[in-house]
């Protein structure tokens, strides 16, 4: 433990009627983490350990404060009311003292968008979908599971797995591999019994927005009439589709008098694609 004995650098005191902090930081030696003992004459005790830039705030009146640094110095601060100490920490040469390790960010789940080379009846899994594996042979590691939120599903053995963005061939390629260090030659097929992630939107100047669901096909022009068509103040020849790509967003213009007429085609829509209307 360090020794406030031999290593003590100053006293700082206080005029009465005054509040001053008289404080004197040695540099650091080295980089690694501080542990700061702070004793006060009440015989109160408190010991943290930090790294990089730190901040005490209490109260004390009357009371002698001692701060003990490894490898730099000794402050003493006699003060009527101390509010606020701030320490700033520096390395030694050019580089800086050591922060703590910011946490882990969590990654998102992959989404149950289209990508390249999809068509619009491609099936990729998604949240809340409902599928069942099956393993020939093995029923203990056949089950019915449904997408969680995070994108994941668990099965015996294998534990949670991301299947969201999936196709059920991907899926079914994946689990039977992973598989392998348990079963011998392990076939295993993927069924879906539900599908509640494929779903359009609708946003802007349509009698009925929100979302809708998309079991099959469906263009610009049923989509519209589900939601109860345009209301009176719709600009029919500024309507968009936008549709996300492999994480990409693009627009798709669509004139609804000129669709109606039948002067363009009908937009296919694809699972996630949002139908603004102006």
């Amino acid at each position: 433990m360090f020794s406030a004995k031999n290593h003590k650098i100053c006293s700082c005191g206080q005029k009465e009627g005054r509040e001053a902090t008289d404080l004197v930081v040695g540099k650091l030696q080295s980089t690694r983490a501080l542990e700061v003992m702070i004793t006060m004459r009440s015989s109160v005790q408190m010991k943290k350990r930090i790294s990089g830039h730190f901040l005490l705030a209490f109260p004390v009146r009357e009371s002698c404060l001692e701060v003990f640094m490894p490898h730099c110095c000794v402050a003493r601060v006699l003060s009527a009311s101390i509010l606020l100490i701030g320490l700033l920490l520096l390395a030694t040469g050019s580089s800086l003292a050591q922060s703590a390790p910011d946490p882990a960010k969590k990654e998102a789940p992959p989404v149950a968008t289209p990508k390249p080379g999809d068509t619009e009846t491609t099936y990729r899994i998604g949240v809340e979908d409902e599928l069942q594996i099956s393993v020939w042979r093995e029923p203990e590691l056949s089950s019915i599971v449904v997408v969680r939120p995070d994108g994941k599903i668990t099965l015996p053995l294998i534990n949670d797995i991301v299947v969201t963005g999936l196709t059920t061939d991907e899926l079914q390629t994946m689990l039977a591999q992973k598989l392998k260090n348990y079963v011998n030659e392990p076939q295993v097929t993927v069924t879906v019994r539900n599908i509640r992630s494929r779903k359009v939107y609708i946003v802007g100047q349509a009698l009925r927005q929100g979302s809708f669901p998309l079991n099959g096909t469906k263009t610009v022009l049923e989509l519209i009439a589900e939601a109860g068509g345009l209301n009176a103040f719709a600009k029919s020849s500024s309507i968009y589709v936008l549709r996300t790509i492999d994480g990409k967003k693009t627009k798709i213009p669509f004139d609804y008098k000129k669709a109606i007429s039948g002067k363009i085609e009908n937009v296919v829509l694809m699972p996630g694609d949002v139908l603004v209307i102006p």
